[in-house]
């Protein structure tokens, strides 16, 4: 059978809304069975690799869970996420500096065995393209400040798409990301703030993601 973009990472299991029926009953029977039989040395040693990646033990073991993976690296969007901004966008001062969010960006440096990306950017509407100069310098103020801990970045400035037809990668710069380092998405969680990275990692399938305002609280 040829796959079809509304199968393209179907594990065919049942229906999750109406009309699952006695499949939908089966399938939470044993994914609560699934949950029970984690033994109890196995959940510490998840919950404290959860602490390295400053995740919720939630969000780690249920990327297991689902893929069979544990993750171990973090990929971060730009604005209202490391800079001042909102759902993606950065917010720039009158001299066209971003503000970087520094106890974020300390929080990252405590981080323990694992990798972390960045994805910024966002689809730019007319008259907006002077903002790509901007853009990149302001990734590049974030990797420096990081002082090498960034293992890659890159800027995107198209709509994150699951299936854009023949002869363009799903996924757009995120996917190209994973492809230049040889990971596979269950590998990475994403944290970034609203609805534009929360579709990236949905593009691209990634098992997770965390609210930038969750995964820094306290910060």
């Amino acid at each position: 059978m040829t796959p079809t973009p509304t199968l393209l990472g179907h594990n065919q299991g049942p229906p999750l809304g109406q009309g699952g029926g006695w499949a939908l009953y089966c399938w939470k029977q044993a994914k609560a069975r699934q949950k029970e039989k984690i033994l109890p040395r196995i959940a510490t040693r998840r919950a404290r690799r959860a602490g390295d990646l400053g995740l919720p033990y939630a969000v780690f073991g249920g990327a297991i869970q689902d893929t069979g993976r544990w993750p171990d690296s973090l990929v971060f969007g730009l604005g209202g996420t490391l800079v001042r901004g909102m759902n993606g966008r950065v917010w720039f001062d009158r001299r066209g500096r971003p503000e970087l969010l520094r106890p974020s960006l300390e929080k990252l440096e405590r981080l323990r065995d694992c990798r972390l990306f960045l994805v910024g950017g966002h689809p730019l509407a007319a008259g907006e393209e002077s903002l790509r100069p901007l853009l990149q310098r302001c990734a590049e103020e974030v990797a420096a400040a990081l002082r090498g801990r960034l293992a890659d970045w890159s800027l995107d400035f198209e709509e994150p798409e699951a299936w854009p037809g023949p002869g363009r990668p799903a996924g757009g710069a995120l996917a190209a990301l994973l492809q230049r380092h040889g990971l596979s998405p269950a590998q990475l969680i994403m944290v970034g703030d609203g609805s534009l990275e929360r579709r990236r990692a949905a593009a691209v399938r990634l098992p997770g993601f965390v609210p930038a305002e969750a995964y820094f609280a306290g910060a």
